[in-house]
């Protein structure tokens, strides 16, 4: 049994997963499981996979290529290696971005020595012209990170190492279509049943945000916000009998999909005044810092829409 299983979902990534093979095969960590789903990808992708194995030969055991026999999307791709997963702890690392050396080894580590059943990090967001360093606060006590966000939710697969018996026994996985924040459903429930969480505050993570056709470069279709819609109400349904309140995470959720709405182009006033009113006065930390569009918002809430209107339309023509 490995210690840690890294699941690598691979469509359409032949410029990117080079980069994050070579990252994985020398992770400092030996005794691991690596397992790539190939979605059915149009490209070579996979093969590059297979031609950087070539130079870690003592990585060869530990890989295992699942192919799809159609295209299943994230979301059943990973159900698919997370059912297969041997290692005591399971994460998730996308084929566009790339990892630490160390990354993996650290999680580890600090999830033994702290008997934690998962363990977070910060990361790096990778822009076209610049890298910036994201720092996250996380509570030792799982249910405090659903009650009380310190910051932007980053619930995501990638920067958590979990304990893979609470997924099993739990029967975590990710929802098959639902696609956009899948890892969400998965990570917020895995938080209920977990004990402790620790964070290490050291970037590890590299997150590629210069891959053009990745699902998270264009979030705001009306698809990707349907089953972002789904999510919610997923997580609603599990929680309405848990003795712990989700309705604030809820509406926070429900706030970033309804501002969504605001990005799509062109901007859609009218879903975005319609969608999740219940949301529509919810304050977040993470909300625009330009202080003339929070007024030209603030406004349309009321019913004054040209001066978000023009803020946007002059900012979409500079």
């Amino acid at each position: 049994m490995a210690k840690v299983s890294v699941i690598v979902p691979v469509y359409n990534v032949a410029s990117y997963v080079e980069k994050c093979a070579r990252s994985l095969f020398g992770q400092t960590l030996d005794d691991m499981e690596f397992i790539f789903v190939d979605d059915c990808s149009p490209d070579n992708s996979i093969q590059i996979v297979q031609n950087v194995l070539e130079g870690y030969p003592s990585r060869k055991e530990q890989v295992r290529f699942l192919k799809n026999e159609h295209n299943l999307g994230q979301a059943g791709s990973r159900t698919r290696a997370m059912k297969i997963a041997s290692g005591d702890y399971i994460i998730h690392c996308d084929s566009d971005d790339w990892v630490e050396s160390d990354m993996y080894k650290t999680l580890y580590d600090r999830a033994i020595q702290t008997n934690a059943d998962i363990v977070t990090c910060d990361y790096f967001d990778e822009l076209p012209n610049e890298t910036i360093i994201v720092g996250k606060e996380v509570y030792e006590d799982p249910h405090s990170n659903i009650l009380h966000l310190k910051s932007k939710p980053h619930f995501t697969f990638t920067w958590h190492l979990i304990k893979r018996e609470i997924i099993v026994s739990n029967k975590l996985f990710p929802v098959q279509g639902l696609n956009m924040w899948e890892d969400l459903l998965v990570v917020i429930k895995a938080y209920y049943f977990a004990n402790k969480i620790e964070h290490v505050k050291k970037p590890l993570y590299h997150y590629n945000k210069c891959n053009v056709s990745a699902t998270t470069s264009h979030p705001f279709s009306d698809k990707y916000l349907e089953q972002e819609k789904q999510c919610v109400s997923n997580l609603e349904e599990f929680f309405s009998d848990k003795d712990i309140d989700f309705t604030n995470l809820a509406l926070i959720l429900k706030k970033m999909i309804r501002d969504r709405y605001l990005y799509q182009t062109p901007p859609n006033y009218k879903k975005w005044r319609e969608c999740y009113p219940e949301a529509a006065d919810v304050k977040l930390s993470f909300e625009h810092p330009n202080k003339v569009y929070v007024m030209a918002y603030n406004m349309a809430k009321k019913g004054f829409l040209f001066p978000l209107k023009l803020y946007q339309w002059m900012a979409s023509h500079r």
